[in-house]
């Protein structure tokens, strides 16, 4: 059987408990937040990557089917989509339903074989024009999400006059767009981007008239 004065040996003073708590404290101060930090970082990287990529992307979809994209780009949602250019709706009036209830049909054919044929031709057959652009439009259209950012809108780096373009629509209260155009030939206006956590810490891009973008040297 162990003696009292062993069992005291083997275990801890008070001073001894609260050094290892002191420790303890001064590490977390000192990595904590690095590593919030650096997370932090992580996310501007990867959101600034992600708007990179798209710029890419519509660019390329602009000289493969010789037809104007746009890069939108959600300031306050994070939300980056690649579209086609003022392509309408497909509920729109100039894309009607590409069919009708076959009832519909055979009464406005008078229930005769060839006419019915004749009628589900015209409800079907939407111009060709109209067809094609609805399709590129679907095709096209991709959207990403950066989460836990924002991003502003720093303007264009050309000397054009910036009243002869739109830069911003404001969607209800909530968010406001950035619409960078690609034109049929893959070139658009060059402009800068912020890319924002919190309005604490940022990175700023830079993207030339081809769509390329790179972090900008002095942030």
């Amino acid at each position: 059987m162990a003696s009292p004065l062993k069992r005291r040996q083997g275990g801890f003073t008070l001073l001894e408990l609260l050094l290892v708590v002191v420790i303890l404290g001064i590490v977390t101060a000192v990595f904590v937040p690095r590593i919030g930090a650096g997370l932090s970082g992580a996310r501007l990287a990867t959101a600034a990557r992600t708007v990179i990529q798209a710029a890419r992307y519509a660019r390329t979809m602009a000289l493969l089917h010789q037809a104007e994209t746009e890069l939108v780009i959600g300031l306050k949602s994070g939300i980056v989509r690649v579209e086609a250019a003022n392509a309408p709706a497909a509920s729109s009036p100039a894309y009607p339903a590409a069919t009708a209830p076959l009832s519909e049909v055979w009464s406005s054919a008078g229930e005769e074989p060839g006419a019915a044929d004749a009628a589900a031709t015209a409800v079907t057959n939407r111009p060709a024009a109209a067809m094609t652009a609805q399709n590129f439009a679907d095709e096209l259209r991709a959207e990403y999400t950066c989460e836990g950012v924002n991003f502003r809108f720093l303007g264009y780096d050309d000397t054009l006059d910036d009243t002869a373009t739109t830069t911003t629509t404001v969607v209800g209260d909530e968010d406001s767009e950035c619409r960078i155009r690609f034109r049929s030939n893959g070139i658009c206006r060059p402009f800068g981007l912020r890319v924002l956590i919190d309005d604490e810490e940022w990175m700023e891009l830079s993207f030339d008239m081809t769509g390329a973008g790179k972090v900008r040297d002095d942030t």
